[in-house]
């Protein structure tokens, strides 16, 4: 399942924000790693068409239960922030929800190999929203 496991997911999809008139399309890479059994890493990279700079998240997932898990988001906006995850047979997901960032990404599977993905944020005023699909890479 996508997150849970070692290796490469791509992605495209369109990010919609507040002050924007238009849907932005970006580009994504998923770098996961185990950092010891049952905690995973993600390197998270977002170029978005028409922006210079790259955005890099770096999320941890530490698992609670089989069906939970406590991830942390670190990145040079939201410095760190903690949110909970959820499991279900077709989906993987977590909800954000402190002062600095509200929000939530959801991940549906189509198979094994792709996911379609949505989530909306929430920081300082301005919102912003996510649709978009992974796929993991070939090795």
């Amino acid at each position: 399942m996508f997150l849970l496991e070692k290796g490469t997911w791509l992605g495209q999809g369109s990010l919609e924000y507040t002050y924007a008139k238009e849907k932005l399309l970006f580009n994504t890479r998923w770098e996961i790693i185990e950092l010891s059994p049952g905690i995973f890493q993600a390197h998270h990279k977002v170029e978005i068409e028409g922006v210079d700079e790259c955005h890099v998240n770096i999320y941890t997932f530490f698992p609670i239960d089989s069906k939970t898990f406590r991830l942390v988001l670190q990145n040079p906006i939201v410095e760190q922030v903690d949110g909970k995850g959820f499991i279900e047979e077709e989906k993987i997901g977590w909800k954000i929800d402190t002062p600095v960032l509200k929000g939530h990404e959801t991940f549906t599977k189509l198979d094994e190999r792709t996911y379609t993905l949505e989530g909306e944020y929430f920081s300082e005023g301005f919102s912003s929203k996510i649709e978009g699909k992974i796929w993991k890479k070939h090795v």
